[in-house]
């Protein structure tokens, strides 16, 4: 049986979000469009052939249309946001959604918004917005996400700009996750030393000390604490990516930054960074490593330590470097990092 109305996918469009409007213009909420076909809440980044199958049916589209909707790079799940019960999965932009209303077409999220580490609009470079509070709403003959109050996304001209080394690195994860070169730019070259050193590093940037903010809390642009600062204590596991999960595009925003400046050439580590940190690019290299060392206490530093070996050797130097700042034995000279890093790798 064929809907009365399929939308077509837009350009960059994620699956979750086009099945969305799909149920929307039929005027089903989700689960009940889920029961209909037949189908559990659809996975947007793995659908059964038996679901894209059904869809294909129902919408009059071709099942390689639907199929491609996944991001490629979402294929590696400890990489993606969890999607909500009913399937919604990602983040929208407010500028496409505003021009989407503009033109008559329905509003809509991207692809790309389903990576844990993706936060920006892929177009227009801005921060992506939750989908949590938002819903579809008929207006004018044309879906638009709108809040509890009935205010619709997009519809206050303003959106949040991000810094472009955070976008940076954003691209460069993308990359390496679909197996692409990361670019130049970061002390480490290879793909695979970039998600390593990614996935050990969003527990130090996160880690709270007592009388402290996490480190990535120095990169939140309204500086406003509360209990929503997202933040790891002494008592809990490593997390790792897990520790994402669930969270909102602001903290997931935050760790990016505070995790851009830790993988970023010395080089490339000045201005409106300097400024965040209060640090100087000095001769050893240091640099931020030393703020994440100042912010993370004993116990954190003992983390850091443990981490060392698993870290790749160009970050493990800088980070063995401060660590032996902090302890006093001389962090300064380049050649102490590396007997530090020996010595502990030995266990003394």
């Amino acid at each position: 049986m064929r809907l009365p109305y399929a939308p077509r996918p837009m350009p960059g469009e994620g699956l979750s979000s086009w099945t969305a409007r799909l149920a929307a213009h039929n005027y089903v909420d989700l689960p009940t469009f889920w029961t209909w076909l037949g189908i559990d809440p659809i996975d947007d980044l793995r659908p059964s052939p038996t679901t894209v199958e059904r869809l294909a049916e129902v919408s009059g589209l071709l099942t390689a249309t639907i199929a491609n909707l996944c991001a490629p790079q979402a294929r590696r799940p400890s990489w993606t946001v969890e999607s909500g019960t009913d399937g919604r999965r990602g983040g929208a932009c407010p500028v496409c959604c505003r021009e989407a209303a503009a033109e008559g077409r329905d509003h809509w999220w991207p692809a790309q918004s389903m990576m844990l580490l993706w936060v920006s609009c892929p177009i227009h470079r801005c921060a992506l917005v939750d989908l949590d509070g938002l819903a579809f709403t008929p207006i004018g003959g044309v879906l638009k996400l709108t809040r509890q109050d009935g205010g619709a996304l997009g519809a206050p001209r303003t959106s949040r700009v991000l810094n472009e080394r955070t976008l940076a690195l954003e691209a460069a994860l993308a990359s390496a996750l679909a197996g692409l070169p990361i670019g130049p730019g970061w002390r480490v070259r290879s793909a695979r030393s970039l998600l390593e050193a990614t996935e050990i590093l969003i527990d130090l940037v996160l880690y709270k000390d007592a009388g402290q903010t996490p480190f990535a809390w120095l990169f939140e642009p309204e500086r406003i604490g509360g209990p929503f600062i997202l933040s790891l204590q002494a008592s809990e596991p490593i997390k790792g990516l897990e520790a994402l999960q669930g969270r909102s595009v602001r903290s997931r925003r935050n760790v990016l930054s505070a995790l851009a400046a830790l993988l970023g050439r010395p080089a490339r580590l000045e201005g409106e960074i300097a400024e965040v940190l209060s640090w100087r690019t000095a001769p050893d290299h240091q640099g931020p490593y030393r703020t994440l060392v100042d912010h993370i206490g004993r116990d954190g530093r003992r983390r850091l330590e443990t981490a060392l070996p698993h870290l790749p050797e160009a970050i493990a130097l800088p980070a063995a470097a401060a660590l032996a700042d902090e302890a006093g034995i001389g962090g300064n000279s380049l050649h102490k990092p590396l007997a530090f890093r020996d010595d502990y790798e030995r266990g003394l």
